[in-house]
């Protein structure tokens, strides 16, 4: 039986308490010894359906925790200063985060295929890109090896998931809280940004709502809002807009979501059916030298200004906007970018013209 939370505002669904624990590197296990001695212990899980499921030694502590258990784990979503919220006072510091509580027994594991099939699943999370081979405690290669590992299995029979992401607090507070991470722009804060507004869209700033778009529903104009973080899916979406422009010839959708995965900018623009509609990037070291890149829009929603927004909202980016010397290439939107404050470099006095050298 799991003791219900205090806070119902604060509570998840056991869904978001399963995810916490399938992707937590580290999740802690309380149980009582024989002697019932309570302990606490580290330990990297793994998820296989019901069970959470965990290796150790034959001689370790572990083995003596056998029985009732807890599984816990959590991730840290933002650590949030006072003065997002408030000039003076200190109180309003706090940390926004996600955790999964998780009941059960305790059980060691003795059914070779089981074994393999928890010790496989932990190298698959641990190592993704292999470099070994398939774990098979029949084959002379692992039969020792699997033998001296003792591997303990949780049976979960009930899962707490509890958020703290401000969900609970005014949207004007909250909304402190974004346009506070997108100032700061640390590397956490941006998909930060993305999971407050999850919990709570109502506190979404001005600067994160995109312009009304008259080509998604006929007669009518659709709400659009910018995402500054990407998703796989939004990556591939990216690649998708992209794949018919000219500067990404021969290139795969997958090389062009791995780009905008990799970039130190994106921003992306969607539709009230969560389709994306325009999106751009930029490599970045912050300071120096940052370039634009892969700058697009959905064919049929071209000259309605959303290019013209997508770009302002980039430009702000934590990544771009303080970046001395911004660059991008284009052969037929010269006018477009010059409106934004480029100019042609060839054009421009020392030390600014030079000559580009390009690594092929």
């Amino acid at each position: 039986m799991v003791r219900p939370l205090r806070r119902k505002d604060r509570m998840a669904p056991s869904e978001l308490a399963r995810e916490v624990l399938a992707e937590a590197d580290v999740a802690y296990l309380s149980a009582h010894t024989s002697e019932g001695v309570l302990v606490q212990r580290a330990l990297n899980p793994v998820l296989e359906g019901d069970w959470l499921l965990f290796h150790g030694s034959h001689a370790g502590e572990k083995t003596e925790l056998v029985g009732e258990a807890i599984v816990s784990a959590h991730r840290v979503v933002a650590d949030i200063p006072s003065y997002f919220i408030d000039a003076e006072l200190a109180c309003p510091a706090t940390t926004y985060y996600e955790s999964g509580e998780a009941r059960g027994q305790l059980e060691v594991i003795h059914d070779a295929g089981l074994k393999d099939a928890m010790l496989m699943a932990l190298m698959r999370k641990f190592q993704p890109e292999g470099g070994y081979n398939a774990i098979d405690s029949s084959t002379a290669l692992y039969k020792k090896q699997v033998l001296a590992t003792r591997v303990f299995g949780f049976r979960m029979t009930s899962l707490l998931g509890k958020m703290s992401l401000g969900q609970d607090r005014p949207k004007e507070r909250v909304e402190k809280v974004i346009r506070g991470l997108w100032k700061r722009g640390a590397p956490h804060d941006l998909p930060a940004i993305e999971r407050i507004l999850g919990s709570s869209p109502q506190a979404r700033p001005d600067f994160l709502r995109g312009p009304a778009d008259s080509s998604q529903i006929q007669g009518a104009e659709a709400e659009t809002r910018f995402v500054v973080h990407p998703t796989r899916e939004l990556a591939l979406a990216h690649a998708e807009l992209l794949a018919p422009e000219y500067w990404r010839t021969g290139s795969t959708r997958d090389e062009m979501a791995q780009a905008a995965l990799g970039s130190a900018a994106w921003v992306g623009l969607v539709d009230n059916n969560e389709e994306l509609i325009a999106a751009g990037r930029a490599v970045s070291d912050g300071i120096w030298a940052g370039q634009i890149c892969d700058v697009v829009v959905r064919s049929e929603a071209r000259g309605r200004g959303l290019g013209r927004a997508l770009m302002k909202l980039l430009l702000d980016h934590p990544k771009v906007r303080s970046v001395h010397r911004l660059r991008l290439g284009t052969r037929d939107a010269m006018t477009f970018y010059e409106n934004l404050g480029f100019r042609n470099a060839s054009e421009m006095p020392l030390p600014f013209a030079h000559t580009e050298m390009v690594r092929v």
